[in-house]
């Protein structure tokens, strides 16, 4: 893990003790104009999803697997990249009371169905999946880290295990 200098973490849809739910809006998202400086590719993402059984009430609509979807569509796929388009990589990781790995890092271009079987139960173990996506995006023969890599956690932050408690006390 020395070869990882800068990781990303987007906290995306953050809601903690919230009685809220996501839903669809009727209005334009301040966050649906995003875009990155270029999209020439040779990025290393994995998207990280919460699939606790609060997300049930904070998420009835699956909006954080729809926008997970929406992130592997905007990867480049191998059949996307040309010369001057490199292809990215892409991980997809659930965790509920354990980290799941749904599809290992490889070409986006084959994971839009890693989102298919995600459904809500169990506690909320956040970390274990962010470890599971660092093991991800460094394992060996991967490739270099740094200014290439990012983490997108979809998840209520509502930490409900008995791990919560050995790594909180």
């Amino acid at each position: 893990m020395d070869s990882l200098i800068v990781i990303l973490v987007y906290l995306i849809s953050l809601v903690i003790a919230s009685p809220t739910s996501l839903v669809p809006s009727a209005t334009p998202s301040p966050c649906s104009n995003l875009h990155a400086l270029s999209n020439n590719g040779d990025r290393k993402i994995a998207i990280v999803i919460d699939t606790s059984g609060s997300m049930l009430d904070s998420d009835p609509d699956n909006l954080r697997l729809a926008a997970g979807k929406r992130i592997v569509d905007w990867l480049i796929s191998d059949n996307e990249a040309t010369s001057s388009k490199k292809a990215d990589e892409v991980t997809v990781i659930n965790f509920d009371d354990s980290p799941h790995l749904d599809y290992p890092l490889g070409d986006p271009g084959n994971a839009d169905s890693a989102f298919d079987g995600m459904g809500a139960d169990g506690g909320t173990f956040i970390a274990g999946g962010v470890e599971m996506a660092i093991t991800q995006l460094t394992q060996q023969g991967s490739g270099d880290t740094v200014k290439r890599s990012g983490i997108f956690v979809f998840t209520d932050g509502e930490v409900f295990t008995a791990l919560a408690e050995h790594y909180l006390y």
